[in-house]
């Protein structure tokens, strides 16, 4: 459990820095159409199509699969503001009033990286693959969509858990 928090701090630290990265030339182009991002939920307030509130002992209960909780300032489980759980075995948790949002999934894919590398080459936003504790992990600068309203987000995948860490504050 130890390192699952510790990949997850890792993830939240990345998320704080990839304000820094640098935009690789050409990856933000957009071809002249402006394409905007939007984080927006259903109107229960939920990351979650069909989410309905839970705990997070709920949610890994619900779920099957250990919750990932991070232990860094902005994520923590004293900021813990919702947690959500739906029908498919997806949970978010969201930290800090929105601050921080976490989404954990089993993962769906057989291969993680190929599907990071299309997102690069196919979004106009400012997106790398890098790494969180060794695994590869797509790593979206915020604001760097066609509308620059895009939050910064990183996508990893830990013991065949799809984990999503994204802030746009």
């Amino acid at each position: 459990m130890r390192k699952w928090v510790d990949v997850v701090a890792a993830a939240a630290c990345t998320l704080a820095l990839a304000g820094a990265v640098v935009v690789l030339a050409g990856v933000a182009g957009s071809g002249g159409a402006a394409q905007c991002s939007k984080i927006a939920g259903p109107p229960n307030g939920s990351p979650l199509v069909s989410g309905r509130p839970t705990t997070v002992a709920g949610a890994q209960a619900a779920a099957g699969f250990p919750v990932l909780v991070p232990d860094v300032q902005a994520a923590r489980l004293a900021n813990l503001t919702h947690a959500w759980v739906d029908d498919r075995r997806h949970v978010a948790l969201v930290f800090a009033a929105g601050k921080v949002t976490i989404t954990q999934a089993p993962a769906t894919r057989l291969d993680a990286v190929t599907g990071f590398r299309r997102f690069v080459a196919q979004n106009p936003a400012g997106a790398a693959i890098g790494r969180v504790h060794g695994q590869p992990a797509l790593v979206i600068s915020p604001r760097t969509d066609g509308c620059r309203s895009n939050p910064a987000w990183i996508e990893f995948e830990h013991n065949r858990i799809d984990v999503n860490v994204y802030s746009a504050s």
